[in-house]
């Protein structure tokens, strides 16, 4: 297994990767994650970020942006990462998320202008908990299975919407739901709502 691997490039194509426990960092306009599910093995964070601040980053299929990650691309990271980093520390191009399910804890990050955008299901299995760095608009679910979810910034409701630590109750205890910035609807009179799920600590 390789202790670490930090690649730069304006397109990676990458297969099956055995890392250990030292990072792994694809810095690209674009990344192909070819390998079958599970492919990508280790135990450290990794980071998936564009070459530039700018650019922008959808996560799911079909989702909008330069710098995309299909389902089955996410899916060939196996689970037993410590994080999963996705998008620049000085991020200003935004992340456009379609339906995606992770296993292991993720930081979003598009703080320094970009939005987030969540318009199809985010969901957490096993021990995946949410980190959103960035403002953050909410037009679907975000849903652990009893990990913590953290908004680092302001949210904007655009739907009603379900943020829910218990995996709709399958695990009672849920977690820590933090909303740090301020919460508002994207519009005075809509048919936006917000249900808010932390189980029974």
């Amino acid at each position: 297994a390789l202790d670490s691997l930090d690649v730069t490039a304006d397109l990676i194509n990458a297969g099956a990767i055995s890392m250990g426990a030292g990072p792994l960092t694809f810095t690209a306009n674009d990344v192909v994650l070819g390998g079958p599910a599970g492919s990508i093995v280790g135990t450290g964070i990794v980071t998936l970020q564009p070459l530039t601040a700018a650019t922008t980053i959808g996560l799911g299929d079909a989702a909008a942006g330069t710098f995309t990650l299909t389902t089955a691309e996410l899916g060939t990271l196996a689970g037993g990462f410590s994080q999963i980093v996705i998008g620049r520390a000085d991020g200003t191009g935004g992340i456009n998320i379609l339906a995606s399910t992770f296993r292991d804890p993720v930081l979003l990050r598009s703080p320094s202008g970009g939005t987030i955008n969540v318009d199809g299901a985010l969901t957490g299995t096993t021990d995946a908990s949410f980190t959103f760095r960035g403002l953050t608009t909410l037009s679907a679910n975000v849903v652990t299975a009893g990990a913590t979810i953290t908004f680092e910034d302001d949210v904007q409701v655009d739907a009603a919407v379900v943020v829910d630590s218990t995996q709709a109750n399958a695990v009672p205890t849920g977690a820590n739901i933090d909303f740090q910035g301020t919460v508002d609807a994207t519009a005075a009179m809509g048919a936006e709502s917000l249900i808010v799920n932390a189980g029974n600590m």
